[in-house]
């Protein structure tokens, strides 16, 4: 598990699910948007390989990171780049 921001938020820009996960607890509750909230390493990489599946890159900018104790709240905007779909219809 690691607590480099910068470092997470570049895997995730790299859409690594695998160096993703690692930075994580092992019973990590995770919550994409207004989703359900899915826990466990497993279940977080499931979701954000699906969603990563339907964008064609993202980018963070990390504006501001809070500690509490062990937690870290990081603010940070971001871009997703849609996939543009063709049809073939």
């Amino acid at each position: 598990m690691s607590r480099d921001v910068a470092q997470v938020f570049a895997d995730i820009d790299a859409l690594d699910a695998d160096k993703f996960v690692a930075h994580l607890t092992p019973d990590v509750a995770f919550r994409f948007g207004n989703a359900d909230p899915v826990i466990g390493r497993a279940a977080v990489k499931e979701a954000v390989v699906g969603f990563w599946a339907t964008i064609d890159g993202l980018t963070h900018h990390t504006r501001n990171v809070w500690e509490f104790g062990d937690t870290e709240e990081p603010r940070a905007s971001r871009t997703a780049n849609p996939l543009r779909f063709v049809s073939g219809k």
